[in-house]
């Protein structure tokens, strides 16, 4: 009988007399043996853009690059709710356009309003869009350890996006400015 909260029912068999030999039980040893196995038989320059795996850099610098990448992945999905509120705005423009006078029940607004919205809006979303690819541009080059230029412009522009984006844009400022970092991305540039 098994309690909820009491411990196990049935003999405790500790990790180094398991008939398996590991503390995983029967399939213990598939789940360890896997990801060894599966990583070990790839070799290192199957990913040459890898930084992880670039005999230059330090372990330390290569992980920074390698999260620093995942982090402007996840700014750049951030950013893309702000293009859907253009498009809300540029919706609106072409609603109010498109009614007619006798629609509203007090004075309508100015012919204009309507064309004002929808610049404003497409003027919201094109940015929007913009942001999102100049960080998806960056992430791949963090990742890959191009494009210097484009990873410190990425940087700049990040530091606007209050909190997040200044944190994210004042930590690439400190790592791809490291002269080992700087260094690969210059070889890797020719």
């Amino acid at each position: 009988m098994c309690s909820q909260f009491g411990p196990p029912a049935g003999p405790v068999i500790p990790p180094g007399e398991n008939p398996q030999g590991n503390q995983w039980g029967p399939w213990g040893q598939y789940w360890q043996a896997a990801p060894r196995a599966a990583w070990a038989s790839i070799p290192p320059d199957y990913w040459p853009n890898d930084p992880r795996h670039d005999p230059r850099l330090s372990p330390r610098d290569a992980e920074h690059l390698w999260l620093l990448s995942i982090f402007y992945y996840i700014m750049a999905a951030l950013s893309l709710p702000t293009a859907l509120l253009g498009l809300f705005y540029a919706g609106i423009g072409a609603i109010l356009t498109a009614m007619p006078a006798q629609a509203f029940e007090s004075e309508p607004p100015p012919p204009f309003m309507g064309t004002v919205f929808m610049l404003v809006g497409l003027g919201i979303m094109i940015i929007g869009l913009t942001w999102a690819l100049i960080d998806f541009l960056a992430a791949r080059s963090l990742r890959r350890c191009r494009r210097y230029a484009l990873c410190m412009i990425a940087a700049a522009i990040s530091c606007l996006a209050v909190p997040m984006g200044t944190v994210l844009g004042i930590f690439t400022f400190i790592v791809i400015g490291r002269p080992t970092v700087k260094a690969v991305f210059e070889a890797r540039q020719a």
